[in-house]
């Protein structure tokens, strides 16, 4: 290539097509309901299926942190599911009852010590 525009345009070109993928990637929710990224590698939605953590699971996520009390109701075992895929799981029921200092450090140590990607939900 003797146009150096050329050759700048594609390296222009590959560098955004590889920066969209990477922001793509980052930002996949396997469609788990109001997911958002508060945080560089941290995923918080609401509950996710079985083939949602598995998804997320082959996708590199390493935690769930499960906010959710043992009385709601569930739809499959979601440790065992994530035990299955290779995830850590960890539960901290959050309800009006429960919710108060000791809560609140258990949340923040759990955060501290969960090997990322994690998934949090409610």
């Amino acid at each position: 290539m003797r146009n150096p525009w050329k050759k700048f345009s594609i390296a222009a070109f590959l560098i955004t097509a590889l920066a969209t993928a990477a922001v793509a990637a980052a930002t996949d929710t396997y469609g788990i309901p109001n997911a958002s990224f508060p945080e560089p590698g941290v995923m918080a939605a609401g509950q996710p299926t079985g083939e949602q953590i598995q998804l997320a699971a082959e996708d590199g996520y390493r935690t769930i942190l499960d906010l959710r009390a043992p009385s709601e109701a569930r739809e499959f075992d979601e440790a065992l599911a994530a035990r299955q895929n290779g995830l850590a799981y960890v539960n901290i029921p959050v309800t009006l009852d429960t919710l108060g200092h000791a809560t609140i450090d258990r949340f923040l140590e759990a955060m501290e010590r969960a090997e990322r990607p994690v998934l949090l939900h409610c």
